[in-house]
C-alpha cells in the first residue's frame, strides 16, 4: 500500500472516524466507497448546490462555463454563457438534471419526492430570504489550513483541516 502524503481532516472524516474507525480507514485511506450514496449526503449536496446558485449574481457570466468555452448543454445558462435574470429557473433546471436518472437502489416515487421536497424548500427559502438587503461576500468558500499543535504552536506535518463555509454575509 502506498503511503499517504497528506492527511485532509474534515468534519465528515471526523464523524466517520467516531462512528467506525475501520470504515474511516476503508473510505479515506483505501478509497473503498459504498455502492449507494446516503440520502442525507445526497440531499445535502444538492441543497448546497441550490443555495450556491441562488447566491449568484443574475445576468453575470456562468460559473460552470469557462470564458470562451461555453457549454451548449449547461443547465444553468442553457448554453448562453450568461446566467438568467431569474436564478430560480436555473436552480430548478439544475435539480431536475440531478434527479433525471433514478438509481437502482431507489424507487421512482421516493426519487420524485426527494426532488419535490428540495424544490419546495428552495421556493420557501427564496420567498423568505429573496428580498434581503444583505450583501453576500461569498458562498461555499472552501478552506484548507494546517493543523496546529496547541502546546507548541507548530503545524503538524502533512495534516490539513479542510472544509467549506456555507455563506458569508
Amino acid at each position: 500500500m502506498a503511503k499517504q502524503n497528506e492527511w485532509w481532516l474534515s468534519a465528515t472524516w471526523l464523524d466517520c472516524f467516531k462512528a467506525c474507525p475501520y470504515r474511516c480507514y476503508l473510505k479515506y485511506i483505501l478509497k473503498i466507497l459504498p455502492d449507494k450514496v446516503a440520502d442525507t449526503l445526497r440531499t445535502g449536496t444538492n441543497w448546497h448546490r441550490l443555495l450556491e446558485i441562488m447566491g449568484l449574481v443574475p445576468e453575470s457570466p456562468c460559473p460552470d462555463c469557462h470564458p470562451g468555452n461555453v457549454n451548449p448543454e449547461c443547465v444553468l445558462c442553457e448554453g448562453t454563457g450568461i446566467l438568467p435574470k431569474a436564478l430560480l429557473d436555473a436552480a430548478i433546471r439544475e435539480i431536475n438534471a440531478a434527479y433525471a436518472v433514478v438509481p437502482d437502489y431507489k424507487e421512482q416515487e421516493e426519487w420524485e419526492v426527494e426532488r419535490i421536497i428540495l424544490l419546495y424548500t428552495l421556493s420557501a427559502y427564496n420567498w423568505y430570504w429573496g428580498e434581503n438587503n444583505y450583501e453576500i461576500i461569498f458562498n461555499e468558500q472552501q478552506f484548507k489550513i494546517p493543523m496546529v499543535n496547541p502546546e507548541t504552536g507548530r503545524a503538524l506535518p502533512n495534516v490539513k483541516v479542510v472544509g467549506k463555509i456555507d455563506k458569508m454575509i
